[in-house]
């Protein structure tokens, strides 16, 4: 999954309740991200997300910051994950 877009796709296909509007909802309060650049990643209009973003999403949602923001390694391997 070479594109940002791809991968929160992924994110929704596997994480239960996920889903449309709601999910992209989660996705804002597990990333501290607005809403608009949450939009923007889905759309693919922004191709990039800033470390803080991944790190928060990996320790509200398990899936690996490095996998978010390049695409490689184990998008499941989060050692942050449940971490304050």
């Amino acid at each position: 999954m070479n594109l940002l877009s791809d991968r929160l796709r992924y994110i929704y296909e596997q994480t239960p309740g996920l889903e449309g509007e709601l999910g992209q909802i989660d996705l804002v309060k597990a990333s501290g991200a607005s809403k608009s650049v949450v939009n923007q990643w889905i759309t693919g209009k922004i191709k990039s997300m800033d470390i803080r973003y991944a790190l928060n999403i990996e320790r509200e949602l398990g899936y690996s910051h490095i996998w978010l923001m390049t695409g490689e390694g184990d998008p499941k391997n989060a050692p942050l994950f449940g971490a304050k």
